[in-house]
C-alpha cells in the first residue's frame, strides 16, 4: 500500500503530507488485537469479536488496495461479474497470501532489486518504486 501510494482504506491518498507509516500501524494493531483478544477471549465472547472486526476490516481494504491496483495499471479482472469488487473480493478471502505476492511482484522485480525489510516500502532507496 505504500508503494501505490495508498491510505489507511485502500483508496489514493489525497493529502501531499508525509504519510503515515501503514505496514508498522497495521502491525502494532494487528499483534496487538491478538493479544489482547487472547486475554479476553478466555474470560468472554469479545476477544472474538475483536478478531472478527479487524479481519473484515483487513479484507476490505485489502480488497480496496487490489481493486484500486488494478484500476490504475488496467489490469483486467478475471472474474465473470464485470469490472467490480467481487474478482478482487473473492481473491482476497480465498487466496490473500497471493494475492499479497501477485501485488508486491507487479509493483517491485526481486529478481533486478532485492528487498529491504528495514525500509517503509520494503524497497532500497536507490530502487525504482513502481517497475
Amino acid at each position: 500500500m505504500e508503494r501505490l501510494n495508498l491510505d489507511f482504506f485502500g483508496t489514493p491518498r489525497t493529502d501531499s503530507g508525509s504519510p503515515p507509516p501503514i505496514c508498522l500501524t497495521y502491525t502494532i494493531v494487528t499483534i496487538s488485537l491478538f493479544v489482547i483478544g487472547f486475554i479476553v477471549a478466555a474470560t468472554t465472547q469479545f476477544g472474538y469479536i475483536l478478531w472478527a472486526i479487524w479481519g473484515w476490516y483487513m479484507l476490505i481494504v485489502f480488497t480496496c488496495a487490489r481493486m484500486n491496483m488494478r484500476k490504475q495499471y488496467n489490469i483486467e479482472p478475471i472474474c465473470c461479474c464485470g469490472d467490480n469488487c467481487c474478482d478482487d473480493c473473492c481473491s482476497v478471502y480465498f487466496c490473500g497470501c497471493c494475492s499479497a505476492i501477485q501485488m508486491a511482484n507487479h509493483t517491485h522485480d526481486p529478481d533486478k532489486y532485492e528487498y529491504n525489510c528495514t525500509t517503509r516500502d520494503g524497497l532500497n532507496p536507490e530502487d525504482p518504486h513502481i517497475v
